[in-house]
């Protein structure tokens, strides 16, 4: 069984930096020194949590199954027409690659902002080592659509969503 964590205690990766300023300072080191030591700490950790992400991702794009397309829009065009494609719904993707994502550490958050006509969603991908990369996405408000204004909004937003993720 694990022991429990102190409060105060610092992560097993801090530990190491923490004993090197100390003894730097108890030696007289200036401050320079110590911020160029902090600094290349700092270097070595976002290189690690970017190898830890990297390796994260690799996995999941070799264990995650392809998201299925389980929705059907149906299209009248103003002549007349009609046409259909099928799509993934955001939930349907959420539920094919949150059970990937999940135990290797990895998940996401959104942003998203409107602008004018535009509907804009940022989907950021973040490790639990700290490391992040993200994702955007705008689409058009669909003004032609027979709905309500927010129900654009909502619409767009979901597409920009399941594109930007």
């Amino acid at each position: 069984m694990p022991e429990p964590q102190n409060a105060l205690a610092l992560p097993v990766s801090a530990a190491p930096i923490v004993d090197l300023l100390r003894a730097a300072v108890d030696k007289g080191v200036s401050v320079e020194a110590l911020e160029k030591l902090v600094a290349l700490h700092e270097r070595v950790s976002d290189r690690q949590a970017a190898s830890e992400f990297a390796n994260a991702m690799a996995r999941f794009q070799a264990e995650c199954p392809p998201v299925p397309k389980t929705s059907t829009a149906k299209i009248t065009t103003k002549a007349g027409g009609a046409y259909s494609y099928t799509y993934a719904e955001l939930d349907e993707i959420a539920r094919t690659v949150g059970p990937h994502l999940h135990p290797l550490g990895l998940s996401y958050t959104w942003d998203s902002s409107v602008d004018g006509g535009k509907v804009k969603a940022v989907c950021g991908l973040r490790h639990v080592n700290g490391h992040s990369i993200s994702a955007s996405f705008e689409a058009p408000l669909d003004d032609r659509a027979q709905m309500s204004g927010p129900q654009q909004h909502a619409s767009s937003l979901t597409y920009a969503k399941r594109q930007a993720l």
